[in-house]
């Protein structure tokens, strides 16, 4: 975890990722020094260990930013949804999602086999699908590389994961006088 400005990227604090591979490998294990009381932990689990730590220490959540790489599956955001955390996590661009603003339908239980879960009228499709022309993209540079500015274009989407009721905090933030929501 890493505390940053414009200026200036600083590790807070850090923990271990040992993989599945290597915690069911005895001699791997050994080699290396991994004594038994360490086990494999999920790396989204792991990632949500070090803010949960900070929030503690400090007493209010951090802003979370974190790459598509930290979590491909929706549990890493969902755990952040729960927590009530402000949050910007780049997402796998085949993840299948549905705009943020399309309601959600509950077929009545009929009473046999499992109870019925929310279905969106409009169907859900990869993100690539939903970004287009007219999709507005902002270049930002976010700090100088060793060879040169790393810079990339972003865009922001109202979307949520196939099948999930829409909770985005950023409903409940206040808007600033242009419309935009203030973090």
């Amino acid at each position: 975890m890493h505390a940053a400005t414009d200026m200036v990227s600083r590790p807070l604090e850090w923990d271990w990722l040992l993989p599945r591979e290597w915690a069911d490998d005895a001699r791997r294990r050994r080699a290396a020094g991994v004594t038994k009381d360490v086990e494999h932990v999920p790396k989204s689990m792991l990632a949500l260990g070090l803010p949960d730590r900070l929030a503690d220490e400090l007493g209010r959540a951090p802003v979370i930013v974190a790459d598509a790489g930290c979590d491909r599956s929706v549990s890493f955001r969902q755990a952040l949804e729960d927590r009530s955390w402000s949050y910007v996590v780049a997402v796998d661009p085949e993840e299948t999602v549905e705009m943020e603003a399309a309601q959600l339908s509950q077929v009545p239980y009929g009473g046999l086999g499992p109870p019925t879960r929310p279905c969106c009228c409009e169907a859900s499709r990869p993100l690539t699908d939903v970004v287009d022309a007219t999709t507005l993209f902002q270049q930002m540079t976010w700090r100088q590389g060793s060879k040169a500015p790393m810079t990339s274009r972003f865009a922001v989407l109202q979307v949520r994961p196939a099948g999930k009721p829409a909770r985005s905090a950023s409903r409940n933030r206040p808007v600033d006088a242009a419309g935009g929501t203030v973090y």
